[in-house]
């Protein structure tokens, strides 16, 4: 897109709110007549430049002309980019959408914020092993390459829920597991692979029978509770909350 096109776009968007504060993205894409990507990325710019502010309620973003005072502006964005960075000081491992959701922001708010922490150099991004999420961390908080690795698997639910379920009962078949968790063994097999290979669990034959254990309960524990591993709806979050106080009591 050419500078006469963006510079078109933006006055229609700025002229647009001026008359319809509160717009959400596609009322502007389609009073416009504007795909919501070119209208998404123009806002994005206005609001780095200060002149377009959004508000976030029940999970729908509202833009605003800025209007008020340009500290106003500088605080409100810097105590957002704050909010952004406490969110992964305190979970770290978390992609975009996860932050977004825990904040109850918008994806593409989130996103600018993510890259202005970048730039800066306060946060760094790892991509996942299969390329799809870019996952985040503060700079100079230590995690180490083996806690890295287990935060990444254990942020996805199905995971976590696979060592949970072998922190209750030490050591489950394969049947066993799918058992508990309702889940068809073919996306088992592909999950218990993913922490096979990440050293979470390993197998123990017993006689003709194998079982999966997890290789260190109490770090991988330790590590769940440190880092706030947020546990979904669906699992069993008092059971998770028993078997922690049964290893501390018994470290």
């Amino acid at each position: 897109m050419n500078q006469v096109r963006k510079n078109i776009i933006i006055n229609d968007i700025i002229g647009f709110l001026s008359q319809h504060p509160g717009a959400l993205v596609s009322t502007i894409a389609e009073d416009l007549q504007m795909s919501v990507h070119d209208v998404e990325q123009q806002l994005n710019q206005l609001m780095a430049d200060g002149k377009v502010y959004c508000i976030d309620e029940h999970g729908l973003t509202h833009f605003f002309l800025e209007k008020k005072p340009n500290r106003s502006r500088t605080a409100r964005m810097e105590e957002t980019r704050q909010t952004v960075y406490q969110c992964i000081l305190q979970h770290p491992g978390m992609h975009q959408a996860e932050i977004a959701r825990t904040l109850g922001m918008s994806s593409q708010l989130v996103e600018y914020y993510l890259h202005t922490l970048e730039i800066s150099k306060d946060v760094t991004s790892v991509r996942d092993e299969g390329g799809y999420y870019l996952r985040y961390y503060v700079a100079d908080q230590r995690i180490d390459r083996q806690e890295k690795t287990l935060l990444k698997l254990l942020r996805h639910p199905i995971p976590l829920r696979i060592v949970i379920a072998l922190l209750k009962h030490e050591s489950l078949k394969h049947n066993e597991i799918a058992e508990h968790l309702s889940i068809a063994p073919s996306k088992l097999s592909y999950h218990l692979k993913k922490l096979l290979e990440g050293g979470v669990v390993e197998v123990h034959s017993y006689g003709r029978d194998r079982g999966y254990v997890l290789i260190d309960k109490n770090s991988i524990a330790s590590l769940i509770k440190k880092y706030n591993v947020k546990l979904q709806k669906d699992v069993a979050i008092e059971q998770f909350k028993g078997v922690w106080d049964d290893l501390h009591y018994k470290s």
